[in-house]
């Protein structure tokens, strides 16, 4: 708000969407969820980076998909007061669904069906 302005105007709306979705959730959001996870997982910073290279353009897509209208609709309708909720809602939806995408090859192979790409949890 400092360097865009307050108001919800129209030029505003587009800055804030573009900077939030395209800039800061790929390049911020995405690897951070990767690395935080891996970690928690006990992965090795080698295995949590091929994980992000394999998946880091399905879960940018996604998340950009996602959180465009989303934030279109924080910048333009959603009152101060509220903005923090509303973007807690939505963040635990987006992580939810962040986490299936990088969860599903390591469940396929527990389940002993194939994994869904080819990737270190692949079973010959």
């Amino acid at each position: 708000d400092r360097y865009v302005g307050q108001k919800s105007t129209f030029r505003n709306v587009v800055v804030k969407t573009l900077f939030d979705v395209y800039i800061h959730t790929p390049f911020g959001v995405v690897p951070g969820f990767y690395l935080v996870t891996g970690t928690f997982k006990g992965d090795s910073l080698t295995r949590i980076h091929a994980q992000l290279q394999r998946e880091w353009v399905e879960a940018s897509l996604g998340s950009s998909l996602f959180w465009t209208p989303a934030q279109v609709v924080n910048f333009w309708l959603v009152p101060q007061p509220f903005k923090i909720a509303y973007v807690s809602v939505l963040s635990f939806a987006h992580k939810t669904w962040m986490s299936w995408v990088s969860n599903r090859d390591r469940y396929a192979l527990r389940s002993g069906s194939a994994p869904l790409l080819p990737g270190p949890y692949a079973v010959a």
